[in-house]
Order: C-alpha cells, then structure tokens, then sequence
C-alpha cells in the first residue's frame, strides 16, 4: 500500500478541483451572462448592490443569487476541511477512515450546491448542509482522539521542535 492509497488528500483534491474548475466557472459565466444582457445593474457585482444611495437592493436574477451565495458558502465550512485534512496529513494520521468521511463531506457540499444553485428546496439542503456538519464532527473527534493518543503525557512520543 502506497502512503496516499486512501488517503484524506484525494477528497482534498477533488473538493479543490470541483470549487475551482466547475463551481466557479459557472459562477463567473452566469454573472458576465447577466452582465452582458443587462440582467443586473450596471457596477451591480461591485459589491454585490450594496453600493445604492437609496439602500434598496437592486432586483437581480435568483439564479446569480443563488450561485453568488452558495459561491461564498464553499469558502466557508469547507475551510475546516481543508485544515483538518491537512493536520490529519501533517501529522501522520492519514488512512482509510480520514479517506472515507473525507469523501462524505465531499459529497454532501455537491449534493447542498446542487441543491442551492437549482430548485433550492431548503429541507433537503439543510439536511446536506448538516450531513457535512456531521462529517467535521466525525472527523474532528477523530482527529483529537489521535492527537491525544499520540502527544499525551501517557502516550507514546511527544512533538519535537
């Protein structure tokens, strides 16, 4: 068995891959769409409508709302994520759980973005928005468990400077 056979990094990777070559291009497409066609005010994404004297928000497109938002919401939990997983690696943790739960998170923020960015039914994408809570969970637990089996007084080796 190779070092990376199951391995935290493969989710890391495709979660990665998926945020930048398929997520954000669709939402850079979508906005200069509706750039292009007038859908949105012009100097709209500027910052997002915020930048009206009158402070009433300009009506724009659900679909470049809801892709803008779920946009910032891949920046957000999945953050710890990527720490963790990077931790988990650092520190000599990785193996086939942090593989497994791994590849759940990733799968829970496709099936949220799927569901944010198309008929948003928000049950359903609550329920994958805490699946993937869950997953963290999981793996943070884990994660604690390992480092204090393994850097506690009692344990077997201590970290060196």
């Amino acid at each position: 068995m190779t070092m990376f056979e199951h391995s935290v990094v493969h989710p890391l990777l495709a979660f990665m891959g998926l945020v930048l070559f398929v997520f954000a291009p669709v939402m850079v497409t979508a906005r200069v769409y509706a750039s292009v066609r007038g859908l949105v005010p012009k100097g709209y994404f500027g910052l997002l409508g915020a930048d009206k004297s009158d402070g009433e928000k300009p009506a724009v497109p659900r679909l470049i709302l809801q892709l803008t938002r779920n946009y910032a919401n891949l920046m957000e939990i999945p953050t710890f994520f990527l720490v963790m997983a990077v931790l988990i690696v650092t520190l000599g943790f990785d193996g086939e759980f942090y593989a497994v739960v791994g590849w759940a998170f990733v799968a829970t923020r496709v099936a949220h973005t799927i569901l944010h960015t198309t008929c948003n039914p928000v049950l359903p994408r609550l329920a994958a928005f805490l699946a993937g809570i869950a997953c963290l969970g999981v793996m943070l637990v884990a994660l604690a468990g390992d480092v204090l089996s393994k850097y506690s007084p009692s344990g077997s080796s201590a970290p060196t400077a």
